[in-house]
């Protein structure tokens, strides 16, 4: 079961499938481009909470899936697969410039629903998923279709699977690259969400109408040799075992990319270009994998015991990379080296993501291999494991974001995802090696019990402390209170993580370690009184963004009816009711006896764009405009949609966090508030 000819080599292209080829590089390109500005775009529309995003990023990620499988089924009787490629560019092309127009319709349509629905977090998600499918969908199917189709147009030969297919992932996956990082740092911030959005379009159309004029020769027919029942049982078998496989193994990975977003919070503050520093890191290190994998000689049972190999190494590695002991490696990074440059984080997010995707970028086109050698079938096998991969991958960003997170903590998510990663390597060995697993990788199986000793020793012997994560990078040294006599005020939310420190007499918030407030009185009182009594006589209120609740509990000291606090991190009640002189939060508390308070877990934006309740005063509590999602509570668009919100003679109040912005920022601050709400007044 070898098969070690030498593949046809790249250099033998000629021109009209190198400029096909170049399209393919483009197409990746745009791809990313959508991503981002989509899940820009879409927060707007459905909040920027976790479960928002990850509606979107699903929904993405489920249209290539479906596509990658749809087309992927229609390849192999493909002759000239290139010019559908070509077509299906056009499309998406002109349903992604579409979106542009379609996306406020949908808005318009979720405002509708929106104040029947937002008690229920799945009706919710159900609703927002929905209105996101009908814009996002039919685009992404059609991307799905990329690989196979190329597959099925560039392999010509059975040896030449691995190799071929190891390119054409590696071109498409540099195309990625190269759209997440200038999207983020150059598109968006220089063109617009918009404008970035049309351009990737134009460049699929014209991706379309280029690859139509291309003469490519015709794929290849039928090339296996005849079969008996028994092989083709076999290969049946081989192929299904290599789903199951391909599924788990997208399960880990993009459990993985949740665990490592969520540890990369503990070491950087997360800024608006962090998704994209993250995002970047991985598509190179599948980029390099790739490349690697052109190198490798197509030897069945070679390809075998690498693919198992590289699983099981993944996921040690992730494993030892998040349970590494703190003091030594990363709170002492943070401390020598800094992690305040976007060079400095970007090293960082190397150390952490680099080699793990590199692998993830290897095992993909070795995997494919393993599973068909067919050329002729290449199109439909690339099609049917991607979109199990993808499938796989969707249900374990989810699965580990929105239940083990937040429930059973850090580490055992990354214990989660390092224990599937190990068991789709020996999966592979036993259902594609002949013999018993025991006796063929009985070193292994030593190798990797010995490995996860080691590193919980390592973090945990009579030398070195115990490693808790996130503790440890969360405290620093500082100590931390417990919440009821038994847990710890530290929790581990489905957005971030909540914090409480003491510092001398003080109790300090803190939110992915930046500070929020503390248990002294400062200047916040003040913003609760300020729009009281410009107003005059408030009854409705509405606080966007509790911090330690001075300000909300400032309106209380006033003749008001209702107080509504819109708050994203749903966890947060009990640490104010414990350590921040929140008594007034507590069901029986005398505030509750004469005023209506309410705690809405929500994106305020999101609520406030989308809601048809008014109010006397809205009092907007967010600062730190580096962090994703708070400038946009500084746009010309937000102002006029909170304008709506206000009863007749109504007050906006806004908190703005001078240390954060520049003189010239702060003036066109001013000057977007002033355009909105003319007969204003600014206090210092």
């Amino acid at each position: 079961m070898s098969d070690t000819s030498v593949s046809p080599k790249v250099n033998s292209l000629k021109t009209p499938e190198l400029l096909a080829l170049l399209c393919f590089v483009l197409s990746g390109f745009a791809a990313l481009v959508y991503e981002i500005s989509w899940i820009r775009k879409a927060s707007v529309i459905v909040g920027g909470t976790t479960y928002a995003v990850s509606t979107v990023l699903a929904v993405f990620f489920a249209g290539l899936a479906i596509g990658s499988h749809i087309f992927g089924k229609r390849t192999k009787h493909q002759t000239n697969p290139i010019k559908l490629y070509g077509k299906l560019e056009i499309g998406v092309g002109i349903l992604c410039i579409a979106s542009v127009f379609l996306l406020p319709i949908i808005d318009s349509v979720y405002t509708l629903a929106y104040d029947s629905i937002r008690g229920s977090l799945l009706t919710s998600l159900l609703v927002r998923a929905g209105l996101v499918s009908i814009c996002l969908l039919p685009p992404t199917i059609l991307m799905g279709a990329t690989l196979p189709l190329f597959c099925r147009q560039f392999v010509r030969h059975q040896n030449g699977v691995l190799n071929s297919v190891s390119w054409l992932y590696a071109l498409n996956t540099l195309g990625a690259t190269l759209g997440a990082a200038l999207c983020g740092f150059l598109l968006l911030p220089t063109l617009g969400i918009n404008t970035s959005i049309f351009l990737a379009g134009i460049i699929n159309i014209v991706i379309g109408i280029t690859v139509q004029t291309l003469k490519l020769p015709n794929t290849v027919g039928e090339d296996d040799a005849i079969k008996s029942n028994e092989e083709e049982t076999e290969a049946r078998e081989k192929s299904k075992a290599m789903g199951w496989i391909f599924a788990l193994s997208g399960f880990a990975a993009l459990g993985n990319e949740v665990v490592w977003t969520r540890f990369l919070t503990l070491l950087i503050d997360n800024n608006v270009y962090t998704y994209t520093l993250t995002l970047t890191v991985i598509l190179l290190g599948i980029v390099l994998g790739s490349l690697f994998a052109t190198r490798i000689k197509p030897d069945f049972k070679r390809n075998t015991s690498l693919f198992g190999a590289l699983q099981i190494l993944s996921g040690l590695i992730t494993f030892g990379i998040i349970m590494a002991p703190a003091e030594i490696v990363w709170i002492n990074f943070m401390e020598q080296v800094g992690t305040g440059l976007l060079s400095q984080q970007l090293i960082l997010i190397g150390i952490v993501m680099l080699i793990p995707s590199i692998m993830v970028g290897m095992a993909f086109p070795i995997g494919i291999r393993l599973a068909n050698s067919s050329a002729s079938g290449i199109g439909a096998e690339v099609g049917r494991l991607s979109a199990l991969n993808t499938f796989g991958g969707i249900a374990g960003s989810l699965l580990i974001g929105f239940l083990i997170l937040p429930r059973l903590g850090l580490e055992n998510a990354v214990a989660l995802t390092s224990v599937c990663s190990v068991a789709a390597g020996f999966l592979v060995w036993a259902k594609l090696e002949r013999g018993r697993l025991l006796e063929n990788r009985v070193a292994w199986i030593l190798v990797v019990a010995l490995a996860f000793v080691g590193i919980r020793m390592s973090s945990n012997s009579m030398f070195i402390q115990r490693t808790r994560i996130p503790f440890d990078m969360l405290s620093q040294g500082r100590q931390i209170p417990t919440l009821d006599g038994t847990n710890l005020a530290l929790i581990e939310g489905v957005n971030s993580f909540i914090t409480v420190v003491e510092n001398d007499d003080l109790f300090e918030l803190h939110i992915d370690k930046q500070w929020q407030g503390n248990s002294k009185r400062t200047q916040q009182f003040m913003a609760g009184h300020i729009p009281t009594l410009v107003h005059g006589d408030p009854k409705s209120i509405c606080v966007v963004g509790l911090g330690t609740g001075q300000t909300a509990q400032r309106f209380l000291m006033h003749d008001i009816e209702e107080l509504h606090l819109v708050e994203i991190e749903a966890e947060l009640e009990p640490l104010l009711i414990r350590f921040f002189n929140g008594d007034w939060l507590t069901e029986d508390s005398p505030a509750r006896l004469n005023t209506d308070i309410q705690m809405i877990v929500e994106d305020g934006r999101n609520y406030l764009t989308h809601t048809e309740k008014k109010y006397d005063v809205i009092s907007i509590e967010v600062g730190q405009v580096f962090r994703p999602g708070v400038t946009s509570f500084y746009t010309h668009e937000f102002y006029d949609g909170a304008r709506e919100r206000l009863n007749e003679g109504g007050v906006l109040s806004q908190f703005v966090p001078l240390e954060f912005l520049a003189k010239s920022e702060f003036q066109s601050v001013v000057a977007t508030f002033l355009k909105t709400f003319p007969n204003s007044q600014l206090w210092y």
